[in-house]
């Protein structure tokens, strides 16, 4: 479930429990508006320890992607230290995955003066065993849950290979 604080939505404390009185109706899931503002050819996503931005790192495996190892200001815009920068890529293929996703993107032609370093997709693997599957579902759930494509892999299977590098999973 996703909190206030890390959607930006102002949460008040209410003590007056006659509230708890007041009908009401269960909502589904809160839709955040997603999309790109600005222009330019740089995207910027801010950092906020959202949980969709590994969906959205995953959803654009193949698009090279960098993290700011500061914080750093574009067009006026403070961003955190972590914030993705993506550049050469399709506008619409990033507007569509941001959009998707309910986040937001600044986009920039503005010259970056951060320190930044690559931002992996790395292949993901869960091992497990036959002794007790139960375990791994409390990790394939999130996993599933975020979009983030894994493997599911035996220990014997672990074992038996040589180099993970050149075996797929």
């Amino acid at each position: 479930m996703d909190s206030g604080a890390l959607r930006n939505v102002k949460t008040t404390r209410v003590t007056d429990l006659s509230i708890l009185n007041t009908p009401m109706q269960k909502m589904e899931r809160i839709n955040s508006a997603g999309g790109i503002e600005g222009r330019g050819q740089i995207f910027l996503i801010q950092h906020n320890t959202d949980n969709t931005l590994a969906t959205l790192r995953f959803r654009l495996a193949n698009v090279p992607m960098e993290a700011a190892e500061d914080s750093f200001e574009a067009d006026g815009i403070k961003f955190k230290a972590g914030t993705f920068i993506v550049r050469n890529v399709d506008h619409s293929q990033i507007e569509k995955a941001v959009t998707d996703l309910g986040i937001k993107a600044h986009a920039t032609s503005a010259s970056l003066g951060v320190k930044t370093h690559a931002l992996a997709a790395p292949r993901v693997a869960l091992v497990h065993n036959w002794q007790n599957t139960q375990n791994d579902g409390w990790f394939r759930i999130p996993l599933e849950e975020l979009k983030i494509p894994y493997a599911y892999v035996a220990d014997t299977w672990l074992r038996e290979t040589r180099n993970l590098r050149i075996n797929s999973m």
